[in-house]
């Protein structure tokens, strides 16, 4: 059986992914490549298809968004705001972001990773952004990457498997193998 790709990263699309496994040696096929975007589109899809969507974040979040025929809004109010992560982000933009989820925009985050390394130490990921968002809009944000099980019920819908079929194995307690546990697969 091919093994399956699982990643909180939103900001590559599958493609891009597959790419970036390719360098290292891993063939895998798109279809087994799931990431926090994927998920996140397939998310407001199941609950939320007549909403007008904005969406922030990199190529990942936007191609998966343009791609689901989703009502998405490039800037104004939203039904539902999605954020991924966004290197380029302001101080004006989050604020701005603020006022939507204010004026009643339900806040959903890709994935709740406050931190992630770099060669020189730990830099902010998409989760201190979107608790950034929540803290000051007084709301409590949705967010569908590991540990969230979304991934792998997409992944145990979309190939048949059951529970018990599926094994997640990751580099990472808080976010790979509590997923697997959320989920109820082994881990």
């Amino acid at each position: 059986n091919e093994p399956f790709y699982v990643t909180n990263n939103s900001s590559m699309t599958r493609e891009q992914l597959q790419a970036k496994l390719a360098k290292i040696g891993i063939d895998a096929p798109v279809s087994h490549l799931y990431s926090s975007a994927l998920a996140t589109v397939k998310f407001v899809q199941a609950n939320y298809p007549e909403a007008s969507v904005r969406v922030v974040g990199a190529d990942g979040i936007r191609v998966a968004f343009a791609d689901a025929g989703l009502a998405v809004v490039e800037s104004g109010n939203a039904d539902v705001l999605v954020m991924g992560i966004d290197r380029q982000i302001t101080y004006d933009k989050l604020a701005e972001l603020c006022i939507v989820v204010q004026q009643g925009a339900v806040l959903i985050g890709t994935n709740e990773d406050v931190r992630f390394p770099s060669e020189e130490g730990f830099i902010p990921g998409n989760g201190s952004l979107v608790n950034l968002v929540a803290n000051v809009s007084r709301v409590e944000p949705i967010f569908i990457g590991k540990p969230s099980p979304v991934m792998l019920e997409l992944i145990a819908s979309d190939h048949s498997l059951s529970k018990n079929e599926m094994v997640m194995v990751g580099d990472n307690y808080d976010t790979d193998i509590l997923c697997g546990i959320r989920f109820g697969c082994r881990t």
